[in-house]
């Protein structure tokens, strides 16, 4: 089970897994490097007892069609 984060990218343009970083993306996101939306989603996962959070900006690898 997981919980799926829901929001609007408006004009901000938030952290998200590329070709040229998702090797990276698989070892781990410094924190600094995550929007406050996200490490308040995190932190409300944890709070209801759930492992797994979906964000479709880090999730999906953003420049890959077939992804």
């Amino acid at each position: 089970r997981y919980i799926a984060l829901s929001y609007c990218w408006g004009g901000s343009n938030p952290p998200s897994t590329t070709k040229s970083n998702e090797a990276a993306r698989h070892l781990g996101i410094p924190s600094s490097q995550i929007s406050r939306t996200f490490q308040d989603a995190i932190k409300v996962t944890r709070w209801l007892g759930f492992q797994y959070l979906w964000i479709d900006a880090l999730c999906i690898v953003q420049d890959d069609k077939e992804d």
